[in-house]
């Protein structure tokens, strides 16, 4: 479904190319924008709740992932295509909707899952996608095919799960916000909370997950990639 930049109202997506100055800083140049209606219907169902972006270089799509934890449709991503020409952004190209599924097969229950940042990996041409938590409340993060099934879900240390009384754990709705890639491709960071002790927690941190052995290793440091 392709929008025009006639339709404007609640939800934006924006367009930048990035430019480095002789210092080294970069540069970011805005090409436009396209703001679609809330609670624009497509297929059947909601767009919008975008919490995170992505782009494919190779085939030219952003891949969008949705917030929804299944409520008002199955917890999905969107494949979208812009339109840029010589006066900037000109469209936004809806190209089709992908529900994510969980390691059996299945698209996620009713509040079964939190989606929320979304990478694409061009070496494997897979998604990774990060979770605020699901049923139990626990935060995650996950591989998928670009048909949305589940490759693997990656083991999270205990002490990221809340605990009853809210004393321990991520809070809720303030886990893994952002995920992203290390320039090599072989290591994932994602941004949570430093590991907690009974009744104390602290600011946002950084985490680094190597991919190749599916293990999270905290970190309490500035990001070194």
């Amino acid at each position: 479904m392709l929008f025009k930049t006639q339709t404007l109202a609640a939800l934006a997506i924006l367009l930048a190319t990035p430019a480095f100055a002789q210092d080294g800083t970069m540069k970011v140049d805005l090409l436009g924008s396209i703001t679609l209606p809330t609670g624009l219907i497509i297929s059947g169902e909601e767009f919008g709740g975008i919490s995170g972006l992505d782009y494919d270089a190779r085939s030219g799509l952003f891949y969008a992932i949705s917030d929804d934890r299944s409520q008002r449709a199955p917890a999905r991503y969107y494949e979208i295509g812009l339109k840029i020409d010589a006066k900037g952004l000109s469209a936004v190209d809806v190209i089709r909707r992908v529900t994510l599924r969980d390691l059996e097969g299945n698209a996620f229950p009713f509040n079964g899952i939190d989606p929320e940042s979304i990478r694409f990996n061009p070496a494997t041409r897979t998604i990774l996608w990060s979770s605020e938590g699901d049923v139990s409340g626990r935060p995650g993060i996950y591989e998928a095919r670009l048909d949305g099934t589940m490759l693997r879900s990656f083991a999270v240390p205990d002490y990221y799960a809340p605990n009853a009384d809210g004393t321990a754990g991520v809070y809720g709705n303030l886990a893994f916000e952002a995920l992203t890639l290390s320039t090599d491709g072989k290591n994932s960071l994602r941004r949570d909370r430093k590991r907690p002790r009974s009744g104390w927690r602290q600011g946002n941190s950084r985490s680094r997950f190597a991919l190749a052995r599916h293990r999270l290793r905290p970190r309490l440091g500035p990001a070194d990639c």
